[in-house]
């Protein structure tokens, strides 16, 4: 979920750096000519990988100047990582005033203590942001995702920093990206869609029009995502 290495068979590869191999297998010169974009779909456990990856990788950009198009789709993930050390307080963004969560800001919720994938590129959390805020990233929580006790929620105190349920946790993410766009005085608008009825479950959310118009902007689904 957070870019780990394998530990069984070929030791020591990522989650991040099979995902690299992947996209940069797909987009070979000649292997898939009329191939002109990739959407890439992680949902819960998935998802917190997802918006990892699509936070740290170093290849949006190249593939993308090559000529495919990279969409991120991050479905009701846990936790977020941020890129600084404020957390939700409300409306607005402050660094925790309880000091029982010391480690609240290292991997995977932070930048301290970071894995090596993101330590050899040297890059600062404005430096991640600016690259993540121009990459087209796509949220997607279910409206019912709201239980704080959710047998497969994040409840360490990294993650509970970041709000009480699913949806608030994504909401509050949203609202953080505005708060770093007006700090670091960098544009953000990434879509993101809450789908009616729907609680923690996959096939509900993606089952929704609003979902396919999230993922699938050219089918012109209503509602294909809000700002």
């Amino acid at each position: 979920m957070q870019g780990e290495a394998s530990i069984q068979g070929v030791t020591g590869i990522t989650s991040f750096q099979a995902l690299d191999d992947l996209l940069r297998w797909l987009a070979a010169p000649g292997r898939f000519p009329d191939l002109h974009e990739i959407v890439l779909i992680g949902h819960s456990a998935g998802a917190q990988l997802m918006q990892r990856y699509a936070l740290l990788n170093g290849i949006t950009e190249g593939l993308q100047q090559a000529g495919i198009h990279l969409r991120y789709v991050i479905s009701s993930p846990s936790s977020y990582l941020y890129l600084s050390p404020e957390r939700p307080q409300g409306e607005d963004f402050a660094r925790p005033a309880d000091l029982s969560c010391p480690h609240y800001d290292d991997y995977r919720y932070g930048l301290g203590q970071p894995p090596a994938y993101l330590a050899q590129q040297h890059l600062d959390g404005r430096q991640l942001f600016a690259r993540y805020a121009a990459r087209d990233v796509r949220y997607l929580v279910g409206q019912r995702d709201v239980d704080p006790q959710h047998r497969f929620l994040d409840r360490s105190c990294g993650a509970a920093l970041q709000g009480a349920t699913r949806m608030a946790r994504q909401l509050a993410y949203l609202r953080y990206e505005q708060f770093l766009a007006r700090q670091w005085q960098l544009p953000a608008s990434h879509l993101q869609q809450v789908i009616p009825d729907a609680a923690h479950g996959a096939p509900r959310l993606y089952r929704s029009p609003l979902a396919l118009g999230l993922v699938f902007p050219w089918l012109g689904a209503p509602g294909a995502g809000q700002r």
